[in-house]
């Protein structure tokens, strides 16, 4: 097969905190025409920037250097705007992490889809192009502006978007993130299935080594900018052959016993500038030697993959087994200041009979739309609330309600007992959030210290030496000169652990994690959310833990909520929930996993 993409020793230098950072290092990548290669890595990596180089879609600020880009024959780097554009438009589609950026604010879906294919007939074949990706109800997606819809519901209009042109290749970065679990192997064999029907090419971002080995032919793995690894899936996954490789395999949920710790990749991702002259891994390597610091590895070909390794040939099959740890006991045991909320010590939030509607407008014809029906919920000083449910069922407005972002137009909201106040800002410090999209909750003029330290400075509590700003983010697993640069300079992951620190600052009473962990690497989930199990033990907040995760769930919440069509359908305890679901659909998101 002949080559669709082809990327030679890519070089993106981004300007960040008065230095320079080294997003991709001399990156090597080819996709042939019809193949489906995936790319693997943590946040950091390198794989976003490597994605929106192959569009011609770096921001403003990145330097590619020393690069040979092509796409079906087109050099990249050497196309006139009018011309990138046309490539895009006709052979390149692209499903970026955040649906809702993608996505303009300002125009109605079906505009944005006629847009995208402006020769697609009538409303039935744009209707035809969201049933693809299997959103109910098309007809009312159609009329729909992209913040009248779920974050599920946006990314499945966004990949049918990318999709509809039928591109010759398409760059997926993240694509599924943002789905609950009943549709994510949906979605993803839909996208699979049209790419193998119409000869599409492939390229599949992801920091979830399982999915891509189950999903894509080859598979290349990026670590300090670099593809360290690249060949079949089926070999580099049974038996890779760069310590980075075994090393993220072995922090995969799945790889451990159930009860069992995942072991994460130890260490932290580099801050890359360049500069080091080893290896980037060697930090962080168990089989890491003097040259390995001091010389920068090239390609060796080891079983018929290329690696960079300079011990990849003597370390094929030497990778050190999982270990395993028994988990912490959910049992509220750790210490607790003696103000500290307690499991049974009083409802920290109470939601009684809420109704949430969203109006049509006086002149629209569509019917006002009942996103919350009569919900009634407690979450207990230093209880862990579990809320799940599919894209659409009202998990995302109940977290809005409960930290009253939004006015029920029904039904009451207590906080510590008394009647939500009508200015939100006397809850300053007492009630935080993690969003689902820490875009959201970050300010893109702001760096990355100001931003974590807002909410002190909002109690008059102000860090002017940075110690807490440095301690927050050690904690959360990102190097303390990560302050100095602003969000857009961040990957996914790191902006969301920014996201993370930015919320635990003020040792609040009561937290709601909305998809907390959903867009960090798999390597960093379970070292968030032991961090998350671990600042509630020592400071006893309420949370409302919603994800479409139940795996997730279950490790960290005390009891389990079910929703469904804005509707708790069932609520019960984690354990109770797991072994014996009582709901009929319950029942269903338990056989999808």
């Amino acid at each position: 097969m002949t080559e669709l993409l082809n990327v030679r020793d890519l070089v993106v230098e981004y300007t960040a905190g008065g230095g320079r950072v080294r997003a991709v290092d001399g990156a090597d990548l080819a996709v042939a025409a019809g193949a489906t290669v995936g790319i693997v890595g943590e946040s950091g990596s390198g794989k976003s920037t490597l994605g929106l180089a192959v569009g011609g879609l770096l921001p403003r600020g990145a330097v590619p250097a020393g690069a040979e880009v092509t796409v079906d024959g087109l050099a990249v780097p050497l196309l006139a705007p009018a011309e990138l554009r046309r490539l895009r438009r006709e052979r390149l589609g692209f499903v970026f992490q955040d649906p809702v950026g993608s996505l303009d604010p300002t125009m109605r879906i079906g505009r944005q889809l006629r847009l995208v294919v402006p020769d697609a007939g009538g409303p039935a074949a744009l209707r035809r192009h969201l049933e693809r990706v299997r959103l109910p109800d098309p007809e009312r997606v159609l009329r729909s502006y992209p913040h009248e819809l779920s974050g599920g519901m946006a990314q499945r209009v966004a990949i049918a978007m990318a999709m509809a042109a039928e591109p010759r290749l398409l760059v997926a970065d993240e694509p599924t993130a943002a789905l609950d679990r009943q549709v994510r192997d949906q979605v993803m064999d839909m996208v699979f299935a049209i790419a193998a029907e119409t000869g599409t090419g492939l390229l599949l971002l992801s920091h979830d080594l399982p999915e891509v080995v189950r999903r894509c032919a080859r598979v290349a793995v990026m670590y300090g900018g670099r593809v360290v690894e690249e060949g079949p899936s089926a070999e580099v996954m049974a038996d890779p052959a760069h310590p980075y490789t075994a090393a993220l395999a072995r922090s995969a949920p799945g790889t451990a016993p159930p009860g069992a710790r995942i072991e994460p990749v130890r260490g932290r991702p580099p801050v890359l500038d360049g500069a080091a002259p080893g290896c980037s891994f060697a930090p962080r390597c168990a089989f890491s030697v003097v040259r390995c610091t001091e010389e920068r590895p090239r390609p060796v070909r080891v079983r018929g993959r290329d690696v960079l390794c300079h011990r990849a040939e003597e370390l094929v099959g030497a990778a050190p087994p999982v270990r395993l740890a028994p988990p912490a006991p959910r049992d509220g045991a750790a210490a607790r200041p003696a103000d500290a909320g307690t499991v049974g010590s009083g409802p920290a939030l109470e939601l009684d009979r809420v109704e949430v509607v969203f109006g049509a407008g006086p002149l629209s014809r569509r019917p006002d739309t009942r996103a919350l029906r009569g919900v009634s919920l407690a979450v207990a000083g230093g209880e862990m609330v579990g809320l799940v449910g599919e894209s659409g069922s009202g998990k995302t407005t109940l977290g809005a309600v409960a930290l009253g972002l939004l006015r029920p137009a029904a039904g009451a909201v207590r906080f510590d007992g008394a009647p939500f106040p009508k200015r939100r800002r006397s809850l300053a410090g007492r009630m935080q959030a993690v969003l689902q999209h820490p875009q959201w909750s970050l300010n893109p003029r702001m760096r990355v210290g100001t931003s974590i330290a807002e909410p002190l400075a909002v109690l008059g509590r102000a860090d002017r030496d940075g110690r807490a700003v440095r301690g927050m983010l050690d904690r959360v697993g990102l190097e303390s000169g990560l302050a100095d640069r602003y969000p857009h300079e961040l990957s996914g992951g790191q902006r969301q652990r920014v996201s993370i620190a930015r919320a635990l600052i003020t040792a609040p009473r009561f937290i709601v994690f909305d998809e907390a962990v959903s867009a960090l690497d798999v390597s960093v989930q379970a070292q968030i959310l032991n961090l998350i199990k671990d600042l509630q033990g020592e400071l006893g907040f309420g949370a409302l833990f919603i994800s479409h995760d139940l795996g997730a769930v279950r490790y960290v919440a005390d009891r389990i909520a079910v929703m469904r069509a804005g509707e708790i359908v069932e609520t019960a305890d984690t354990e109770v929930f797991w072994t014996a679901p009582e709901h009929e659909y319950s029942k269903q998101l338990m056989e999808a996993m």
